[in-house]
Parts: C-alpha cells; sequence; structure tokens
C-alpha cells in the first residue's frame, strides 16, 4: 500500500532533499556569519604603544617603560 501511495523511492526522494536542504541552509548560514560580523572593539593599551613604537614616536626607553620591564 505504501510505495503505491508515494511512489517507488520515495524515501531516497526525501533524503535527498532533506540533504539539499540543509546543504543550502548550511551555505546561507555561513555566508551570514562571515559578513555579519560584531565591529572589533577598539584596540588595548599595548597595540597603541606598539603603534607608535612603529611609527618612531616612542623612544626605546618610553616603550620599555609602558610594558613595566625592568
Amino acid at each position: 500500500m505504501w510505495p503505491a501511495l508515494f511512489g517507488s523511492g520515495w524515501v531516497w526522494g526525501t533524503l535527498v532533499a532533506a540533504a539539499l536542504l540543509c546543504f543550502i541552509v548550511g551555505v546561507l548560514g555561513f555566508l551570514f556569519l562571515i559578513t555579519v560580523k560584531p565591529p572589533r572593539q577598539a584596540s588595548d593599551a599595548l597595540d597603541r604603544a606598539w603603534h607608535l613604537y612603529e611609527a618612531g614616536d616612542l623612544t626605546r626607553f618610553e616603550w620599555e617603560r609602558r610594558l613595566g620591564a625592568p
């Protein structure tokens, strides 16, 4: 009775349709996660100090003093 009601091979067709739906939802979810990122938080004091040191605005002594090195 059931094969005549749904047609032969309906189980495999349902499984393929479900797998395709999961794949499409997965790809869309992945693209959503990539494109919608929270904004990057402000960099910490070490990043700012490193940028100043690289730009030449801090001397080596000032850099070490900000790091707290002995």
